[in-house]
This record gives C-alpha cells, sequence and structure tokens, in this order.
C-alpha cells in the first residue's frame, strides 16, 4: 500500500529545515508510522540512496551561487529534482511507512522557484564550455563526469536525445506551458504524483530574509525582493493544488516557539 505523501513548504528561512531535522530525529521512534525525506538536498536524509550524487548536484547549486548565475541554478535545481522519483519510491518500498512527509516537493517548488529562474535569466544557455574547466569543478567538489552520467541515464529512460548544454532552452520549454500540461510534463520527468497534502508555512518576507544565510551562505534567490515573489508564487501555486483535490493546511510561523511550531505540525500530520 502506498504511504499518504504530506509535503512542507515556504519560503526559505521559513523554518522548514528545522522542523524536518526534528521530524527525523524521532523518526527513529516509530520508523514504520513514517518517514522524512529532505529535498533537494537528500543527502541530509539518513539512509537515503544516491547521497552522493545529491551531494555532487548541491555543490553544483553552490557553485551557480557563487557565480550568480541563474542559469546554472536553474539546471542545479532539475538536476536535484530528478532524484526526487527514485528516492522517494526507495522509501516506500523498503521502509513501507504509513505517512511520508517531504520537504519540498519538486511539482510544488516548480511552479515557484522555476518561474523564479526563468525571470533572473537574461539567456537560455549555459555559459560556454571554456568557463566550465577541471580546476574549477575540483575546487567545488563536483563530481562532473557522475553528473552527465545521470543526465544520460535520463536521456534514456524518457528517450529524449538532448546535449547537456541544451537544458536551459528545454526546461524553459516545458515552464511556459499552460499548468494543464505543465504538471504531467514534471511528473514525467521527475517520477512523482502530487502530494495528497501540503503544510505551508506562513511568515512575513522580511523576517524571513533576516533569517537566511545565518547558518549558511545566502543563495542568489534570498534577497527579501525574491522572497516576495516567491511568497506570492506559493499562493498561486497552492490554489491550483487545491483545486486539483490536494489538501492545504497553512501555518503561521513567526514568532511561534520551536515546539509549539512541532506541535502545530504534528497536529497537521495527525489531525
Amino acid at each position: 500500500m502506498k504511504p499518504y505523501t504530506i509535503t512542507i513548504t515556504g519560503i526559505d528561512g521559513c523554518g522548514k529545515s528545522t522542523v524536518i531535522h526534528q521530524l527525523i530525529k524521532k523518526q527513529k521512534e516509530v520508523p514504520e508510522a513514517y518517514q522524512v525525506l529532505a529535498c533537494t538536498n537528500f543527502h541530509d536524509t539518513p539512509n537515503a540512496p544516491f547521497s552522493e550524487l545529491s551531494q555532487g548536484m548541491d555543490a553544483l547549486s553552490q557553485y551557480a551561487d557563487i557565480r550568480k548565475d541563474p542559469t546554472i541554478k536553474y539546471v542545479a535545481l532539475y538536476l536535484k529534482m530528478t532524484l526526487f522519483g527514485a528516492i522517494e519510491q526507495f522509501f516506500a518500498d523498503y521502509y513501507q511507512p504509513n505517512v511520508l512527509i517531504t520537504e519540498r516537493h519538486p511539482l510544488v517548488g516548480s511552479l515557484v522557484y522555476g518561474n523564479l529562474y526563468l525571470q533572473m535569466n537574461s539567456k537560455l544557455n549555459l555559459q560556454e564550455n571554456s568557463t566550465w574547466n577541471e580546476s574549477l569543478l575540483e575546487e567545488q567538489q563536483i563530481p562532473w563526469a557522475s553528473i552527465l552520467h545521470w543526465f544520460k541515464l535520463e536521456n534514456k529512460r524518457l528517450g529524449r536525445r538532448i546535449d547537456f548544454w541544451e537544458l536551459p532552452a528545454y526546461l524553459v520549454k516545458i515552464q511556459q506551458q499552460q499548468l494543464s500540461e505543465l504538471i504531467p510534463s514534471l511528473a514525467t520527468l521527475f517520477r512523482t504524483t502530487l502530494p495528497q497534502k501540503i503544510i505551508h508555512f506562513q511568515i512575513e518576507e522580511n523576517i524571513a530574509a533576516t533569517r537566511v544565510g545565518q547558518h549558511k551562505p545566502k543563495e542568489i534567490h534570498e534577497s527579501e525582493q525574491h522572497l516576495i515573489y516567491l511568497h506570492q508564487a506559493y499562493l498561486k501555486a497552492l490554489k491550483y493544488m487545491e483545486k486539483q483535490g490536494v489538501a492545504v493546511t497553512y501555518l503561521v510561523v513567526q514568532g511561534k516557539d520551536p515546539n509549539d511550531l512541532m506541535n502545530d505540525v504534528w497536529r497537521a500530520i495527525y489531525p
């Protein structure tokens, strides 16, 4: 029997990761009750497959932040989300939990972050290959060969024939589809379906902006201006999700004691 799927969403700085890590600690007590996936940094999930590949793709994402390059960031996000379906299936098959909880979801995140990166990009192609020299990749500890191998495997699975450097234009074409066509396309790309429930953390953008970058370098989309855009994009995406039959619970998280927030999350998971 497939697990009931729940996704926790919210703009950067709202506290998703903190709650997810608390849930991961608790799941050891009742592993058959629920399992938790940290998406898109799957390597933060205990026992997750493809951890090394996930770390490499995250290194590519961090490289994009250093270069302030939204095109590479867009591609890195796509690559990371292609791992989702296989890892989701692994946990469903081998742990057989009643509930599977994920931090973010590729079908939701693509409607939010994908559109933002589209707007941030002024071109459709990656930087010229010459800028991706071996020394830079080694400095960032990016396993380039493994990433390209995974990309080729995805090409084979999808029956497509595109070069890696054509990915930005390919993703733009997909992202520009109407929602009724976009969601099925993304479901095929990421080997997943819509979650059955979304728990959305709400926080004022200016407060979230003061939180991001406290424990790690800021990502290129984490300015207050971009967080405002992401907040509005989430609300629009969630309205669409509700029309598709997805249950959505909104939790105001600012000013909440961590224990009180966890209690609210538990009540949303097990109403």
